[in-house]
């Protein structure tokens, strides 16, 4: 019995122990590998987790060495008492590793948690993944990030929100930051607009709604033409579409709705959460197509917080009011009703007669295009079509308009900011007004081997409060990336930047921890850094001073901030839109102390500096159209007003609504003699 006791030992411990560390995860290899990367740029707990995996290895080598000599003085028929003890001895060791490997097993390691977002619409990746997997179309319907149309143009509509409010802002102004939230869904909204092909969706929506006939359905299929899925009737062949709108996939291919004056669209089905989203999909698709045109959109029992706030949307939350609404609408404009609650076919027969498209809830009724939920899945009809419909969550959709409501907040002006402060004997500058691009103070160029190198060093100069390589892992990369791999690009920043600028002997541009601090040395500034430390010194400064410091520091502005990148995290967390509001205020200031000198070209020059920025900024504005007054230059003046006129106008997003304020000023300039200008209020 001692011998199959000591023969099933030896087994276990040479067998059944480097087994469950290799299926762990725990090789050899890797095990030093990853104590050899992290000694100095993992994380701690990345760290420890390889050096338990170390430490269990030479455990069970140990436990081996000391079984194999114990095993040899039994054979030997050495003193019973030693061999018993010598047996104690590697049972101990072994049941000891076995304990470790359990416990290590159930450590998640930083490394697999780093690049984790917290999200409130899903992995657009896992979701097209997802798609492609499709066999037995699912009953529920599609995330909200699968609809790349919908998440389009929820981010045009977010940027000329943001826009709007940048244009609005007054000088010193601060971005009021979004929740995190916000954040998140403007991070998931970015990665699933990039993941997927939005232009060739558009080229074939614009194809259906300009077929003559216009289809009631279409599909279209990546790298294809679209088909038509569902011709009208002749009676209706030449009807005008008011706009085309996705409804979900069906065999691999996006189908497509068109919709026109007197269609009737129902979404038959007996559960309220499902129908609601799917119609809350199709609800912002209308929204969101039909912004700009003559067509005006009401919506029945969906709340505000449920939809996106446009111009030419009315909620209402009873049939009733949506009645008389409709009728109270100009009759020269198109109108889609969209109600979750479900419409009698009497209702919709009033509907029709005012020459509104209805989009219902509902189980009897006679559709142009019904969709069904069957046993099997989502139908068509009347093509008896599966497919695998778009939707948006309740929790989707308060998501989505709290980020819209967030970013068209204005802009404070804070009563004190505390910014940082770079030094003056910096020796580094990240230039991120304009190409992200990293250069010396004497002018030369730093170039690094690894692409996400220059972006680690950007995320670095603007979080300098919280350096953490797991918050800078999670910004950079929207999947998990191996310890090595971030180990790289850390050493990569050090040997480039010490390649063109040396430290002294005990310093690095990067510092050396044992903790996920990752701190970044203080002789690197960053030119938006330098842009506002210059605004905060000329405010304690006169005339002529201020603005030669202010005109250096414009001078810093080469082009929209990050161009040309497609880094996520500075428009997510705002960084943009406060690199944008510093230069308009250093734009305005400079302005405004040329014009009181009267210099004119100086006005010129520093205002086209902030439009070259942002377009349409109502400060800089009036600036140019004082300028051209003071000159005497009333045409110069009309002609701002009329060229900021028709920016509008051809912006669908805007409305083309002129500022009141702007209108104001114009009229007094074009009336007021010229050595009054300075005399006409703002």
């Amino acid at each position: 019995m001692k011998k199959i006791a000591v023969v099933s030992s030896w087994m276990f411990l040479a067998l059944v122990i480097p087994t469950a560390l290799v299926l762990t995860g725990f090789t050899p290899r890797s095990s030093f590998v990853g104590v050899n990367s992290n000694l100095f740029d993992g994380s701690s707990e990345t760290f420890a987790v390889h050096l338990g995996g170390v430490l269990l290895w030479l455990v069970w080598s140990y436990a081996l060495f000391a079984f194999i000599y114990d095993l040899w003085q039994f054979r030997s028929r050495k003193a019973e008492r030693k061999t018993s003890f010598g047996l104690r001895r590697w049972t101990t060791i072994c049941a000891s590793a076995v304990g470790s490997l359990l416990l290590a097993s159930q450590t998640p390691v930083s490394a697999e948690n780093s690049g984790s977002v917290d999200v409130t619409l899903g992995n657009p990746k896992e979701v097209n993944t997802e798609i492609k997997r499709i066999k037995f179309l699912s009953p529920t319907p599609l995330a909200l990030t699968a609809s790349t149309v919908v998440v389009s143009g929820i981010l045009q509509h977010v940027r000329r929100r943001r826009e709007k409010m940048l244009r609005e802002s007054a000088p010193h102004s601060q971005f009021q930051s979004l929740s995190h939230q916000s954040r998140s869904t403007l991070t998931e909204l970015h990665l699933a607009a990039t993941s997927t092909n939005c232009g060739g969706i558009r080229v074939a929506m614009n194809s259906l709604m300009a077929g003559k006939p216009v289809p009631v359905l279409g599909s279209w299929r990546p790298d294809s033409t679209p088909r038509v899925v569902l011709e009208r009737n002749e009676a209706r062949m030449g009807i005008v579409p008011l706009c085309c709108v996705p409804l979900g996939l069906a065999q691999g291919e996006i189908i497509l709705l068109t919709l026109a004056c007197g269609d009737v669209i129902s979404v038959k089905l007996d559960d309220d959460d499902r129908a609601r989203s799917v119609l809350a999909h199709l609800a912002h698709s209308i929204v969101l197509e039909t912004i700009g045109s003559d067509t005006r959109v009401i919506t029945c029992g969906f709340t505000d917080s449920e939809l996106i706030d446009a111009p030419h949307l009315s909620i209402v939350n009873s049939i009733g009011h949506l009645t008389e609404r409709a009728s109270n609408l100009e009759k020269s404009r198109s109108t889609i009703v969209c109600s979750v609650v479900p419409l009698s076919s009497e209702i919709i027969d009033e509907l029709q007669a005012m020459g509104c498209c209805v989009v219902t809830a509902g189980t009897d009724l006679v559709a142009d295009v019904a969709l069904v939920l069957t046993e099997n899945g989502w139908i068509v009809h009347p093509t008896q079509q599966p497919i695998s419909l778009y939707g948006m969550t309740l929790d989707e959709s308060k998501a989505v308009s709290k980020l819209v409501n967030e970013i068209a907040r204005p802009a404070t002006v804070p009563v004190f900011v505390d910014h940082f402060t770079p030094s003056h004997c910096w020796k580094v500058v990240v230039r991120m007004l304009g190409p992200v691009e990293v250069m010396s103070r004497d002018g030369r160029l730093v170039r690094f081997e690894k692409s996400k190198s220059i972006e680690l060093l950007a995320w670095l100069t603007t979080h300098r409060s919280r350096p953490s390589r797991n918050a800078a892992r999670t910004a950079l990369w929207e999947v998990n990336v191996q310890d090595a791999t971030f180990t790289n690009v850390v050493s990569d920043v050090r040997r480039s930047l010490g390649k063109v600028v040396q430290l002294d002997k005990d310093e690095e541009w990067l510092g050396r921890t044992l903790t996920d601090l990752l701190p970044l040395h203080l002789s690197v500034t960053t030119d938006g850094e330098l842009l506002e430390a210059t605004i905060q010194r000329a405010l304690t400064l006169d005339g002529d001073a201020a603005l030669a410091e202010l005109r250096t520091a414009l001078e810093y502005v080469r082009d929209l901030p990050f161009s040309g990148t497609n880094y996520l995290w500075p428009d997510a967390e705002g960084i943009t839109t406060q690199l944008t509001l510093s230069v308009m205020t250093s734009a305005v200031m400079v302005s405004e102390l040329y014009l009181e000198r009267g210099d004119t070209e100086g006005v010129f020059w520093a205002t086209g500096r902030g439009l070259k920025v942002l377009p349409g900024h109502e400060e800089l504005l009036a600036l140019r159209m004082r300028a051209h007054a003071l000159k005497g230059d009333l045409a110069a003046v009309r002609a701002e007003w009329t060229s900021h006129q028709r920016s509008l106008a051809r912006d669908v997003w805007s409305g083309g609504a002129t500022s009141p304020k702007l209108d104001e000023l114009c009229r007094a300039l074009l009336q007021t003699p010229r050595q009054n200008v300075y005399s006409v209020s703002e």
